[in-house]
């Protein structure tokens, strides 16, 4: 049984959203391969490795940043400056990939514990599904399991569109820090981009 409007909205206020433009692969997926390890080499091993590796430096290096920024405001920032200047570099990287050329952005709905978007594939509430995504600007890789929450059909446009939610049921902990630092840079950086309801 689908949820009405009020029910959903009032599960998407659950965790920080952010409507987001971000590169979006799913397929439906088994109960059996949520205990393997995502393969996340299948969307591509350069920007994987470098974007992915930066992330995980970075929520390191956040509650340091914290520290210092008490007592050497000057330095704090300064280090920000560096870090900026970094992910910069990462991202001309990344954008020589050939295979970037390949992917296209898809309008979501996201937070730390899932996301809402179109598709003309109306699954059933329950369905499993594979989700990976690509946050730019950072161009991190997040692979993550789960399972369609609920779908409303979506009457703009044509052919037919469902809109549906997806409530992470396996996520690795860092991927998750990572959404939801990915989250809180967007809501700070562009306020008026909504998030309070899905797509």
């Amino acid at each position: 049984m689908s949820l009405s409007n009020e029910d959903v909205d009032r599960e998407l206020r659950r965790h920080a959203r952010v409507d987001d433009d971000i590169v979006l692969f799913w397929r439906e997926a088994s109960p059996e391969e949520i205990s393997e390890e995502p393969a996340r080499q299948k969307i591509s091993d350069n920007i994987s490795s470098l974007s992915s590796q930066l992330g995980l430096l970075n929520l390191e290096t956040d509650n340091l940043l914290q520290g210092i920024e008490e007592s050497h405001p000057v330095l704090a920032e300064y280090l920000k400056v560096l870090e900026r200047k970094i992910e910069t570099l990462a991202r001309a990287l990344t954008a020589n990939d050939p295979s970037r050329s390949l992917f296209s952005t898809r309008y979501v709905n996201l937070s730390a514990s899932g996301l809402a978007f179109l598709t003309e594939i109306n699954y059933p509430i329950g369905t499993l599904l594979e989700i990976k995504m690509i946050l730019p600007p950072s161009q991190a890789v997040i692979v993550a399991y789960g399972r369609v929450a609920h779908h409303i059909p979506y009457f703009e446009g044509l052919p037919r569109f469902y809109r549906i939610g997806v409530d992470f049921v396996h996520l690795q902990d860092h991927d998750r820090a990572l959404l939801a630092r990915h989250v809180e840079r967007r809501k700070t950086l562009f306020p008026n981009l909504g998030g309070d309801e899905s797509i």
